[in-house]
């Protein structure tokens, strides 16, 4: 299999958390209603090419491990006490992980739709010089125009949204061991 083609939108590191071994995790199915245990991580919360960039998929790596390390920290304290500096990538952890989901890639495709009908087709049909060279209306309605990589500039928009909470006063839940 070629390198970074299997891209998690969840971090593995991230599902480890979740595992006794740091292997396998036990997941419950929705549609099914069923409870699986020792799924491997390595099949949870990935599509081949998710980012559609191997690129980005590196860069998350390397995101990966600094965000590992704080959120770490944070177990190991069992509570959120963070320098400026970390408590920083930790906001910007939070806000890029919402943004790099499956749900997060499929509203972004429909924002980029939405701009295609209501924005871009309508420019196009206007346009004389497209009509001179025999673009017809019916070639335009037709036209499907994509982003393979649209929810990029979602994962991105999250990342610089990150002064928009830093005077959010953090609270984080847990779970007492049984």
């Amino acid at each position: 299999m070629p390198d970074n083609k299997k891209q998690h939108y969840v971090p593995k590191f991230y599902l480890r958390f979740f595992s006794q071994d740091g292997k396998n995790i036990s997941l419950y199915n929705l549609k099914t209603k069923k409870v699986h245990c020792d799924v491997p991580l390595s099949s949870q919360c990935y599509e081949d090419y998710f980012y559609g960039n191997i690129e980005i998929e590196k860069n998350n790596s390397q995101l990966e491990g600094k965000y590992s390390e704080i959120i770490k920290k944070i177990i190991s304290k069992g509570k959120l006490v963070l320098d400026e500096q970390d408590y920083g990538y930790f906001l910007s952890f939070l806000l890029y992980q919402w943004g790099r989901t499956s749900e997060a890639r499929s509203d972004a495709r429909a924002q980029t739709q939405l701009m295609v009908e209501k924005v871009m087709k309508p420019m196009m049909l206007k346009d004389r010089t497209l009509a001179e060279k025999g673009v017809t209306k019916k070639d335009i309605e037709e036209l499907d125009i994509t982003l393979p990589t649209d929810h990029s500039y979602k994962m991105l928009y999250c990342l610089a949204g990150m002064p928009l909470i830093g005077d959010l006063t953090p609270v984080i839940v847990t779970s007492s061991p049984h």
